[in-house]
């Protein structure tokens, strides 16, 4: 049994961590064209960038933190707190597209096949397609020898996909050529 003392302790906490990471924040002091999240390649967190990208702020920029880190400007995304976080249920992709009301069916592919990519990883694919953007993601993975793969590229990548679900195409994804430009630079540098 929780007593109160520890459950208003608890609230304080919880506030505070979501005041800091932009859940709770009033927006009047929000870049709302900087939308931030922790350093990391995961497909939901490209994909959602993407979806930002193309269909709810065009003019968006996107800056990395350090995992772990507060979000202490911008708009949060893909961290704890945040409106667009991923849970047991939902995708950030998903918390993105039903915030904005996106429903085109490419967008509803695209955000069963993140599903499965994140949430629905030991169960059958709802998405015929989730293999083959699995392998072409560890590929573009591969490409930046793990490293983290900048933001652009992934949206690039994203774009490919979305493309070929649009076009009813069969999924055949290779790095656009900005990941190559990308990746050649950051392996230099390394």
């Amino acid at each position: 049994m929780i007593n109160k003392a520890n459950f208003y302790r608890y609230f304080i906490f919880i506030a505070i961590v979501g005041y800091c990471n932009g859940a709770l924040s009033s927006t009047n002091n929000i870049d709302k064209n900087l939308y931030v999240t922790w350093e990391g390649a995961e497909p939901d967190k490209g994909a959602s960038a993407w979806l930002i990208k193309t269909f709810v702020n065009k003019n968006s920029i996107f800056k990395y933190i350090k995992k772990g880190s507060i979000v202490t400007e911008g708009i949060a995304f893909d961290v704890p707190f945040s409106e667009f976080r991923r849970t047991h249920r939902y995708t950030t992709f998903d918390t993105l597209r039903l915030k904005y009301k996106l429903k085109s069916k490419a967008v509803l592919s695209l955000s069963k096949i993140i599903f499965d990519l994140e949430i629905n990883t030991w169960r059958k694919p709802i998405s015929d397609k989730t293999p083959f953007v699995k392998q072409s993601f560890l590929e573009l993975r591969q490409l930046f020898n793990l490293n983290s793969i900048p933001l652009n590229c992934q949206i690039a990548f994203f774009n490919v996909i979305f493309i070929n679900i649009e076009t009813e195409k069969k999924l055949l994804i290779s790095p656009p050529a900005i990941c190559i430009t990308l990746a050649d630079e950051v392996n230099k540098n390394n």
